[in-house]
């Protein structure tokens, strides 16, 4: 008797079969070209050749422990990758020129830092007061 998938490995394909976005006859295309009408029916050999198809249309699973990094990783870049500032393009844009030009560690995490370390606020709640503080800072860097 062939030794079929459990719960969590069906769970698995059907968390591909959303990420990936495939419709229903796409998805049984697939799994008949495994050999298979339903997940149900998958072997353990089966399931690898399976989860291959779909690693090759580009699914990326995460483990648990990595799932967890993966997503907070997405909410940092929500806030610093693409970030929405306080303040008016110009002022924002002199933070970043007098940051890049002063600071010895010249990237986003770091200015991040230093805002938050002088007006203790993200740069995404700064007020008028807040720029002139964070302005001033930079301008006495050495």
């Amino acid at each position: 008797m062939v030794k079929t998938v459990d719960q969590t490995k069906i769970s698995l394909i059907h968390i591909a079969k959303a990420q990936l976005k495939l419709t229903e006859e796409s998805y049984r295309s697939i799994l008949s070209g495994v050999g298979v009408l339903s997940s149900k029916e998958l072997s353990i050999d089966g399931f690898k050749r399976l989860m291959d198809v779909f690693k090759k249309l580009g699914f990326k699973s995460y483990s648990y422990k990595n799932r967890k990094k993966y997503q907070r990783q997405k909410e940092i870049n929500k806030y610093v990758g693409n970030q929405i500032w306080g303040c008016t393009p110009a002022e924002k844009e002199y933070i970043e020129s007098l940051w890049y030009e002063k600071a010895r560690n010249k990237n986003q995490w770091s200015l991040e830092a230093f805002i938050y370390r002088i007006v203790k606020k993200s740069s995404a709640f700064l007020n008028k007061q807040d720029v002139v503080k964070i302005i001033e800072a930079l301008k006495n860097l050495k």
